[in-house]
């Protein structure tokens, strides 16, 4: 039968327009019903019937038709695929009939690849096209990228925004979830995962929208996606995926590492043989290798592996110089941080070994090990200052001691020495604290759960230190507020100034009305802070206008 028999849509409205017009109307309407009605003599007595039993026609034919839809649809997925293809051929043009088009939607979703004649027309009507299933939505983003990206754009930019997914990238000793579980309650990841589904166009194109924001932004948080996304799909197994994923190896080995909280030898060595069995480190290959480093829960365990191989250089009277696994973590972190600069610049250069790390100034944090374990003859104010000024131009140096401090920091009879000279030298960097954020936050975070803090420690950390950095992120200033309300009495009201400058920054209130997800939080913290205030007899008035502007 010629489909062009069939009365749907246009071409039935016209045709009974055109007959309304020329006929009288109750006339019209009976001829076309015989004329279109259903041919089979022997349904006739069973319509007869069930119209005596008060059912319509129309009910009679829409029930037909349902049932008739349901049994095509029922048969499409076990069609080959030459069959489906006539199939789509002849339904397609009914896929802006409401009642039809889950027949054209069903035969595409059971082709492996649909023709892109259809994937055109899908993608040039987008309320149809957002009707379909992802197996229909992943092969028109296959073909029309920015449709694609602009699916993706809003989920990376909620993730950055994330508080959850935050407060554990920023927080150096964190260690609440294994990284299996990380991802599992990422809900940015896993949406990912639903767009892209097992396709290698659109896996690949995601990678791409995460380098770009993050050559644009420089946010850590997107290094930790982009190893998020490698081990996703091998949690998944989805080895279409993996079999493309050149990182798919080394994203592995650090995700283990991550998870032991240690990088230990025999990793190292398996790092090393990937290193040379694959090219991991040329041209494009550089960027995901040096990204997948950068992912904070990769640099902080780096860090960690680092600091721990020293206290083992230092138990076994190791010259630091010497020692290859030294070397090689150090190189590791190298890597890392030239992450953005290799994915802004396109630039694909390995950094050079940097001798002076292992010649000069892990050999001080030697002498700072020793003095701790009371070994050393150098008294740590000699050496605390060549330390400090290391760590202004070296961003390892920086992180190794970042690491020693809050590692230190609940240590009864903690040397503030060392913590007030590496303070001094990191407010000198002024704008480019902001990358500075994670040691801040876990400075704050570990301070918050300290059963007591000495008076030393708060006047170098809070007063000396947070006061002037809190305006960088609302995360910061919002622990600052925490660690306020969980301060003993003395302390605060040592410190009652301090609060009111990092309450009082316009640019932390600017930036919060920005960012409204924020708000709300911001507002508790300061009326339990003021709650806290009143208890202990403080003034509090200070906090009154900012809570009701929010």
């Amino acid at each position: 039968m010629d489909p062009l028999q069939f009365k749907i849509g246009l071409i039935g409205s016209k045709e009974i327009s055109e007959k309304l017009r020329k006929e009288e109307p109750g006339k019209a309407i009976l001829n076309f019903q015989k004329s279109h009605s259903l041919k089979e003599k022997k349904s006739d007595p069973a319509l007869q019937l069930l119209s005596l039993h008060g059912f319509s026609y129309l009910e009679t034919h829409k029930s037909l038709f349902n049932l008739m839809k349901n049994d095509l649809i029922s048969k499409i997925p076990n069609l080959s695929q030459e069959k489906l293809d006539v199939l789509l051929e002849k339904t397609f043009k009914y896929i802006g009939i409401e009642e039809l088009q889950s027949i054209p939607i069903k035969t595409m979703q059971s082709q492996k690849k649909i023709p892109k004649k259809f994937l055109r027309e899908l993608e040039s009507n987008k309320e149809l096209a957002e009707k379909c299933p992802f197996e229909i939505k992943r092969q028109i983003w296959e073909i029309n990228t920015l449709s694609f990206h602009n699916e993706v754009y809003p989920l990376l930019q909620s993730f950055i925004l994330d508080t959850s997914q935050r407060d554990l990238r920023l927080d150096m000793m964190s260690s609440e979830l294994r990284p299996s579980k990380r991802r599992e309650a990422n809900p940015v990841l896993q949406k990912l995962l639903t767009l892209i589904g097992t396709s290698l166009p659109l896996y690949q194109s995601t990678i791409e929208v995460v380098r770009l924001f993050y050559s644009k932004t420089g946010d850590i948080g997107l290094c930790t996606l982009r190893s998020e996304l490698v081990m996703a799909i091998h949690d998944l197994q989805i080895t279409e995926l993996i079999n493309n994923e050149e990182c798919h190896d080394l994203a592995w080995i650090f995700d283990a590492c991550i998870k032991d909280g240690i990088i230990s030898t025999k990793r190292i060595k398996n790092l090393e043989n990937l290193f040379h069995t694959k090219s991991l480190l040329n041209n494009q290959s550089l960027e995901d290798v040096t990204m997948l480093i950068r992912d904070p829960f990769a640099t902080w365990t780096l860090t960690r592996s680092v600091y721990a191989q020293i206290e083992y250089l230092v138990e076994n009277s190791i010259l630091p110089s010497n020692d290859e696994n030294l070397k090689g973590l150090t190189f590791l972190l190298q890597l890392g941080f030239v992450a953005r600069e290799i994915v802004k610049t396109k630039q694909y250069h390995i950094p050079p070994e940097d001798s002076g790390l292992l010649k000069n100034f892990y050999p001080l944090i030697v002498h700072l090990i020793l003095s701790d374990q009371q070994e050393s003859e150098i008294n740590v104010s000699d050496y605390s200052d060549l330390i400090a000024n290391f760590t202004k131009t070296n961003k390892i140096a920086r992180s190794i001691a970042e690491y020693y401090i809050v590692l230190k920091m609940s240590s009864k009879d903690y040397n503030m020495d060392f913590p007030k000279l590496f303070i001094e030298k990191l407010l000198e960097l002024q704008e480019k604290l902001v990358d500075e954020l994670p040691f801040v936050y876990s400075i704050v975070n570990k301070m918050i759960t300290l059963d007591s803090i000495s008076q030393d420690l708060w006047t170098v950390f809070v007063d000396g230190f947070l006061v002037k950095i809190a305006k960088f992120s609302i995360p910061l200033h919002a622990q600052c507020i925490k660690l306020f309300t969980k301060a003993k009495a003395p302390l605060l009201k040592m410190s009652i100034n301090s609060a009111k400058l990092i309450v009082e920054d316009k640019s932390v209130l600017d930036v919060a009305n920005r960012d409204k997800s924020e708000i709300q939080n911001l507002k508790n913290l300061y009326t339990q802070f003021q709650e806290l205030l009143l208890n202990s007899q403080t003034d509090s008035s200070f906090l009154d206008p900012l809570i009701m502007q929010f």
